[in-house]
């Protein structure tokens, strides 16, 4: 079987991803937790994600950690829901005999949605 590694730092191959299929995970090390960014089709677009992470990351360590950890990764998720509904809606057109979760139909639905307002 075929390993991948990334090219790129808090991105790395998961092959159990999408039941089995496989997809590049993003995460990031937070005062001893590592937070899941989320699962992307393309590497590039989880280091993407990672990078936003990071520079939210880094705000928050600047700031003095006067937030919440959670209210932080609260933040890292808002910011990359763009990217996020965008791999779902790719996931679903490589994919469109998959069921798709409640979830993931949102997902795809708000993604539709800022390609037909583009």
């Amino acid at each position: 079987m075929e390993t991948k590694t990334s090219k790129y730092v808090g991105v790395r191959w998961d092959k159990r991803a999408y039941s089995g299929h496989g997809a590049w995970r993003a995460s990031i090390g937070v005062n001893g937790h590592d937070i899941h960014i989320g699962y992307f089709l393309s590497e590039e677009i989880a280091h993407e994600s990672y990078l936003i992470a990071k520079d939210i990351v880094k705000k928050w360590r600047e700031g003095g950690c006067k937030e919440e950890f959670w209210d932080m990764r609260n933040e890292i998720g808002n910011a990359i829901e763009y990217l996020s509904n965008e791999n779902f809606l790719r996931l679903h057109e490589l994919q469109p005999e998959r069921e798709l979760t409640p979830y993931g139909q949102a997902s795809v639905d708000r993604a539709r949605k800022r390609r037909a307002q583009a």
